[in-house]
């Protein structure tokens, strides 16, 4: 008996696996992979800030797109930070960058040999080092020669730049590895921030209850009554005075304490005042850019002739009260081991 020849949909069939679409079970694993992930991150997110969150029907599904946000603003942050600066192992120093930030007798390598005992890739044979490192710069007026192009001026008032509390962040043997750890970093630095924002609210309604309660004490030791009339003659007049005072204060408060409380009363309010600040996360955390020009002694040069560097940084803020400065280092780590015993490193 002759063997029938192959269909045209059997043809189809057996060509190259590697070309054909997902299939439907693999795409719906996918999907559920990628659905448990989700609940995973906005558990943390809400056992971080409040746990009572949990009894908000459907705070899963209203806390996706706004963590989503805030997850593409931590990305788009670390997409934008200067850097990698490459840094020659035999002399870190001779960097302008390391240079500026480290003047005096702080040296790098000390910061690097710490970091390097916390790297989760550990025993790697990697030798390259790709971080953040982090630090807070300050800056004074002195007086003191100024050099402007061939000119030497006498006492001229100057700006000095000072770098401080120098940290390394997101270490890694990669720029990917590297900038997925800093990412997780300000992800949490934001929830962090929402958290504190919370508990101040929190703080704010305490205090307005105790200003309440003493305000409704003081109304009570004055003789005021609940029909309590600015116009009426039957009380004192001193004592009229000063229940109008408290009668204000009061008043006052209680309009405050209301509208406090409509932010945070329930969880379904507190609910709301998340979703508010991880859908807007550049209120809590935003990055800027900041150039130095500085000389030899770490003086910001005014003009284009002087002998200057340039640095460029970026300007990372925490909330209205925090800010730090921030570039992407790459250097290897090569030499660290021999720089360890070295006198001149502490």
């Amino acid at each position: 008996m002759s063997r029938s020849a192959p269909s045209k949909n059997s043809d189809r069939t057996t060509g190259d696996s590697s070309s054909s679409p997902p299939s439907l079970i693999s795409r719906l694993r996918q999907w559920h992979q990628q659905r448990r992930v989700e609940r995973e991150l906005t558990d943390h997110v809400v056992d971080k800030i409040d746990p009572q969150l949990r009894w908000v029907r459907g705070y899963r599904k209203r806390l996706r797109l706004p963590i989503q946000t805030c997850r593409d603003h931590c990305r788009k942050i670390v997409e934008d930070l200067p850097g990698p600066v490459e840094l020659d192992s035999s002399s870190y120093h001779a960097d302008p960058l390391i240079k500026a930030a480290f003047k005096g007798e702080e040296k790098i390598e000390p910061l690097l040999m710490k970091a390097e005992q916390e790297i989760d890739e550990s025993g790697t044979l990697e030798n390259r080092r790709i971080a953040l490192l982090s630090m807070v710069h300050s800056s004074k007026e002195i007086f003191g020669r100024k050099q402007n192009g061939t000119m030497l001026l006498g006492e001229e008032r100057m700006t000095t730049v000072t770098f401080a509390d120098h940290k390394i962040v997101g270490l890694a043997t990669s720029l990917e590895a590297s900038r997925e750890k800093i990412e997780q970093v300000v992800f949490e630095l934001i929830i962090e921030g929402v958290s504190h924002e919370l508990a101040l609210e929190v703080a704010d309604v305490e205090e307005l209850k105790e200003r309440r309660d003493t305000l409704r004490t003081m109304w009570r030791m004055f003789g005021g009554s609940g029909h309590f009339d600015e116009k009426e003659d039957q009380y004192p007049v001193q004592e009229r005075e000063k229940l109008v005072q408290i009668n204000s204060l009061l008043k006052e408060t209680e309009r405050e304490l209301s509208e406090s409380l409509h932010v945070i009363e329930t969880p379904e309010d507190k609910l709301n005042f998340i979703e508010k600040y991880l859908s807007s996360p550049w209120i809590l955390f935003d990055v800027g850019q900041l150039t130095f020009r500085l000389d030899w002694r770490n003086v910001i040069a005014e003009g284009p002739d002087t002998p200057a560097h340039k640095i460029t940084l970026a300007r990372c803020s925490l909330g209205k009260e925090f800010a730090r400065d921030a570039v992407l280092i790459s250097y290897d780590v090569g030499d660290l081991d021999t720089k360890k015993n070295s006198p001149n490193i502490g």
